[in-house]
C-alpha cells in the first residue's frame, strides 16, 4: 500500500442506500484504514498469506472475511486499477475528486468508464462539495472515490464528513 490510502465507496444507486448499510460501510473502511496503517507502521508481515490477513482485518467486524475477500496488490496504481477493471460496465462512470489522483483517470479510460469530477472545496479545508455529488451520482455511477488523507491536497476528513458524503 502507498503512502495515501483511499476508500473507494461501491454502490450500484447512490441515493437508494439505507441510513444503516452507509454506517456499516462507513465503519467498514474505517476499521481497514487504522488496521492498515498499523500494519504499514509496525511493518508487519504475514507469511501465511490472504486468510491470515482476513482473519487480522475481521477482528471487530459483525462478520468474517475470507481469504476471498483479501486482495493484495502491488501498491496503489494495482489497486485502482483492478477496482476500476470490476466496476467496469457499459454506461459505468465513477466520481473523483479536483483536485485529485491522476491514476483514475488513466485506468478509467482504459476501461472505458466515463470519470465524472466533483470539486474539493479549499476554503473549507478542501472537503467534499456535497452538492456536486448529488447533481453528478446517476443510475450507472459505480463508485465514488474519496482519498483519505488527500493526495495532494493533505486533508484529513473528520468522521461527520465522511458521514455527509456516505
Amino acid at each position: 500500500m502507498s503512502c495515501h490510502t483511499l476508500f473507494i465507496v461501491f454502490f450500484n444507486h447512490l441515493l437508494n442506500r439505507t441510513a444503516l448499510t452507509i454506517k456499516l460501510l462507513l465503519k467498514f473502511c474505517c476499521q481497514i484504514f487504522v488496521k492498515i496503517s498499523l500494519l504499514i507502521l509496525n511493518k508487519v508481515t504475514f507469511d501465511v498469506g490472504d486468510s491470515a490477513i482476513a482473519k487480522y482485518l475481521s477482528d471487530d467486524l459483525p462478520y468474517e472475511l475470507s481469504s476471498d475477500d483479501v486482495f493484495i496488490t502491488c501498491g496503489c496504481t494495482q489497486a485502482i486499477d483492478v477496482s476500476v477493471a470490476l466496476l467496469s460496465r457499459p454506461g459505468a462512470n465513477i466520481l473523483l475528486p479536483r483536485p485529485g489522483f491522476p491514476i483514475y483517470e488513466l485506468c478509467a479510460a482504459f476501461r472505458q468508464v466515463e470519470v465524472r469530477h466533483y470539486d474539493l472545496l479549499p476554503e473549507k479545508g478542501w472537503e467534499v462539495d456535497l452538492d456536486a455529488i448529488e447533481t453528478l451520482a446517476d443510475q450507472n455511477t459505480v463508485a465514488l472515490v474519496i482519498i483519505n488523507p488527500g493526495n495532494p491536497c493533505g486533508n484529513v476528513y473528520t468522521y461527520h464528513h465522511l458521514e455527509k458524503v456516505s
